[in-house]
C-alpha cells in the first residue's frame, strides 16, 4: 500500500502551479554551546567560524532543491543556541560584538535572516539573559525615538500616514 495516493500529488502539483504555493523558509538549527570561552574575542569567533563552516552551502542547497523541484523557497534561515548562554560565560562581553558577529556570519553565507540574539528567560534570569534583555530594550527605545523622530518630519512635510488612510500628496 502506497503512502501517497495519485489524487494528492496531482492536488499538490496544482497548489503550486495555480494557486502559487512556495515554501516560505528553510531554517537551519545550529547548536553555538561548543562556542562558548571565557575571552569574548575567542567566542566571536568559534561563532563566526562554526555558522560560516555549517552553513556555508545552506543557500546554494536550498536554491538547488527548489530548481529541481520548481517549488520556490523565499527564505533561507539560520537560528542558533540563545547568544544569552554564551555571554553568561564571558559578563565582561559587549553583547553588540555578538549580534555583529550574527550578522557578519549571515551575510557571509548569504542567509535572510540569523535568529539566536535572545534568552531563555521564562524559568528566571541568568546574567547573560539579563544583559540581552537590557540591550534589547535599549534597541527598542531607540527605534521608537527615530520612528517617532521620523513622523515629526513626516507631519513638518505634509506627509502624515494613518492607519485606514490614503497618504496625503
Amino acid at each position: 500500500m502506497s503512502m501517497f495516493n495519485t489524487g494528492d500529488i496531482l492536488e499538490t502539483i496544482e497548489m503550486f502551479t495555480q494557486d502559487n504555493l512556495d515554501v516560505r523558509t528553510v531554517t537551519m538549527g545550529i547548536s553555538l554551546l561548543d562556542c562558548i570561552d571565557p575571552d569574548p574575542k575567542k567566542a566571536c569567533e568559534n561563532i563566526y567560524n562554526k555558522i560560516t563552516t555549517k552553513a556555508a552551502n545552506l543557500v546554494s542547497t536550498v536554491e538547488h532543491i527548489s530548481a529541481e523541484y520548481g517549488i520556490p523557497i523565499i527564505n533561507k534561515r539560520i537560528s542558533v543556541t540563545p547568544i544569552a548562554m554564551l555571554l553568561g560565560a564571558c559578563p565582561e562581553a559587549d553583547p553588540v560584538d555578538f549580534a555583529k558577529t550574527l550578522d557578519a556570519a549571515g551575510k557571509k553565507v548569504g542567509v535572510n535572516f540569523v535568529g539566536g540574539y535572545s534568552a531563555l528567560v521564562h524559568k528566571g534570569f541568568a546574567a547573560g539573559d539579563l544583559v540581552v534583555c537590557v540591550v534589547g530594550a535599549l534597541i527598542m527605545g531607540g527605534m521608537v525615538i527615530w520612528m517617532h523622530r521620523a513622523n515629526i518630519q513626516r507631519i513638518r512635510e505634509g506627509k502624515e500616514y494613518r492607519f485606514g488612510s490614503k497618504h496625503k500628496q
